[in-house]
């Protein structure tokens, strides 16, 4: 399966990384999750049903994956990040 990051997604973990960067933090939570997202790749229902639509799945129990599955691609849809408001 392919992972398709939309442009909300990418802006999650750039936004992640820049702060993990701006505060000195380890780069561990964003190594995780894109760990966990590519795991998706040959167990695409790893993650539990979140609607009828989409999934996600629970990275170091603060941050989730927002994801769908179409045909043979894996569509990251959100990644809410720790304190974030969590959901779509």
């Amino acid at each position: 399966m392919k992972i398709i990051y939309t442009a909300r997604a990418e802006r999650d973990l750039l936004a992640l990384g820049d702060y993990l960067l701006q505060n000195d933090f380890a780069m561990t939570p964003l190594i995780k999750i894109r760990d966990k997202i590519r795991m998706l790749k040959t167990m695409p229902q790893l993650g539990r049903k979140y609607d009828e639509t989409a999934r996600q799945i629970t990275v170091l129990r603060k941050n989730v994956v927002y994801y769908e599955i179409q045909g043979d691609a894996i569509f990251i849809l959100h990644i809410s990040i720790g304190r974030q408001e969590k959901g779509l």
